[in-house]
């Protein structure tokens, strides 16, 4: 029958088994396919998280309370929010001078009633960098460096995950920016990609989520709450996986 055995995974081991009767090595043998019926570790706790993000996070200005409960709901004990209209990663916010990204992770660092460092940074930044790509010659190369600066902020020890770019309609130029995003994603640890974009492919005819349509950038109200519920689940699987 399987051993029984706590913190550990489940699983089928080699394992090394010395008589307890004495100190005479030759007692010792090694098995293998020992099937043990383990526990699990205990998970980290998801104590803090916290989320900036731009228009399809303060959606409509009167989101603060749902996305945090969506976070909650999810497992979370404590949200910290911030968003604004038109917010890119590293320009100051139009919608809230002189407010940057730079100092939402320090208003949230020095949050007191928060009560300390995020496990997870969930950073929902670059739809507008990839609009001013359009329209103002913004290259890749600089959402890159600006995307940079702000993990170089939360410094190396910080969990974080990013939310891509996905529109309820197929972009080929926004996606290959994700592409080139990812790279950065990739070159440091402690950080994963919520993938809004893969997840929204199914839904991009879906005229009950996405504003009008004129407008499939934006959402509806039940649009935000699907948006809202994945990226909070998300968030509580790539900590788990982080920790």
């Amino acid at each position: 029958s399987p051993i029984a055995l706590s913190n550990i995974p489940a699983g089928t081991y080699t394992v090394s088994l010395t008589a307890t009767n004495g100190t005479d090595t030759s007692q010792a043998v090694t098995v293998s396919g020992v099937v043990v019926s383990g526990t699990d570790p205990t998970p980290a706790p998801l104590n803090r998280v916290a989320i900036i993000g731009d228009s399809l996070t303060e959606q409509g200005g009167s989101a603060a309370s749902t996305v945090k409960k969506s976070l909650t709901d999810a497992g979370w004990a404590s949200a910290w929010y911030y968003a604004k209209g038109g917010k890119e990663f590293t320009t100051v916010d139009a919608a809230n001078p002189p407010k940057t990204t730079m100092q939402n992770i320090d208003d949230c660092r020095a949050d007191t009633a928060f009560g300390g460092e995020p496990d997870l940074w969930i950073i929902a930044l670059a739809t507008n960098d990839y609009f001013r790509t359009n329209d103002s010659g913004r290259s890749f190369a600089q959402v890159k460096t600006d995307m940079q600066a702000v993990l170089t902020k939360l410094g190396p020890n910080a969990n974080v995950a990013w939310v891509n770019i996905g529109f309820g309609y197929d972009d080929t130029k926004a996606a290959s920016l994700n592409t080139e995003l990812q790279t950065v994603v990739d070159g440091r640890p402690k950080t994963k990609t919520i993938d809004w974009l893969t997840y929204t492919r199914p839904m991009i005819n879906d005229m009950a989520l996405w504003a009008s349509d004129t407008d499939k950038v934006h959402m509806k109200a039940a649009g935000y709450t699907v948006r809202n519920s994945f990226i909070a689940e998300e968030s509580v699987k790539i900590f788990r996986s982080l920790s």
